[in-house]
Formats: C-alpha cells, structure tokens, sequence
C-alpha cells in the first residue's frame, strides 16, 4: 500500500497535524487532577501570634498553646494524642497522626515550650519553638488534602507530628543542661510508633 503512495512533505505536516490534534482532544477528555498547593500566610500569621506568648511549663500560656495544638490538629484531620506526665514538672506532647494503622511512619517534629529565664519577664521564644510549630502546623494545613488522600490509601506509611515539651530550662532549673524531658518520654513511652519510624 505504501509502495504507491507519495509521501510528500505536505502528506507529512497533514499527518502530523491529526497527530497533534488527536493527542490534544486525548488530554482535553483525559485530564488529570493536578496537585496544586497554596501558601497560606494569612494560616501561619493567625498560628504564630497563638504560639508567641510565654510558653515555660506550669505557666498559663503553656496551657493555652498546648490546647491549641490539640484543636489545630484535630482541625487539620489528625487523630491527637496528648498525656500530662509529671517529671519534676507537668509536661505533655502532643502528637498528631495520620494513618494510625500504617506500618511505617514518617515523624515531623519540634518542641513548643519556650525557655524560663529570670532575668527577661517576657521570653517567648520566636524562634526558639514558636516560629518551627507555625511551619509544621503550616505545612501540614497546605498539604492537608493530599496528605490524608495519600496517607489514607497506603498501609505501608503513615505520618506522625509530634510538638513535644519539657525541651528547654525551667523554673527552678536554670543550670544550662537542657532537660529534653519531653523526648525523653516519648522514647520510653510511645515503643509502638518509635518502632516503625522510617
């Protein structure tokens, strides 16, 4: 059949022209939803000024940030977990998941307490806490969506925010060591998730 036909340069651009209009309708009925994430700076600026007050343990800013990263979480479509334990001092992580069941998890996290320091009356620890949990709680909020799609359709991973306390200095313990109590609970109590974390 093509042994008679004349392939001319004009054969050659109408041919491809019906290539290029086929596969142009192709994409018009086939399109795939795009991943698109939006900054939103209006989400971390309302987040930052509920983080930017005294965060020392025992103190009421401590409290009322705490409690804010409980109700951020659960806004944001995590399952919390959140245990007051007593070392020395009240502290407690908080921890939000994605993905419970998952076998493998990804773990994101920082500390939110802020330092206790006798000489400064109003610390709040910007960029010592604050402003890294306002990125996290940030991040999670812009990928929001397609962090439950994916995560909710995959057993192999999940994903795990953890804010933890008990970080920096505090009243009555001013000796430069820096406590970590926080993470050092969360070794010795949460094997389960610590087991799985990739």
């Amino acid at each position: 059949m093509f042994g008679r036909l004349k392939i001319t340069p004009r054969f050659v651009w109408i041919i491809l022209f019906v290539c290029i209009v086929l596969w142009a309708i192709r994409g018009w009925f086939r399109k795939e939803e795009q991943v698109i994430f939006y900054s939103d700076e209006n989400h971390y600026d309302a987040v930052l000024d509920e983080l930017l007050k005294i965060r020392s343990p025992g103190s009421i800013g401590h409290y009322q940030v705490k409690t804010f990263l409980e109700r951020e979480l659960k806004s944001l479509g995590f399952q919390t977990k959140s245990e007051e334990v007593f070392e020395k001092f009240p502290i407690t992580n908080v921890m939000g998941i994605i993905n419970p069941n998952a076998k493998e998890f990804l773990l994101l996290s920082c500390h939110y307490d802020s330092k206790y320091m006798e000489e400064v009356d109003d610390y709040v620890g910007a960029t010592d806490a604050a402003v890294s949990c306002a990125i996290l709680l940030n991040m999670a909020k812009t990928l929001g969506k397609y962090l439950r799609e994916t995560f909710s359709k995959r057993i192999d991973m999940g994903l795990v925010l953890v804010f933890f306390d008990g970080h920096d200095t505090l009243e009555g313990i001013n000796d430069g060591f820096v406590p970590l109590y926080g993470s050092r609970r969360f070794l010795t109590q949460e094997a389960s998730i610590l087991e799985r974390i990739v």
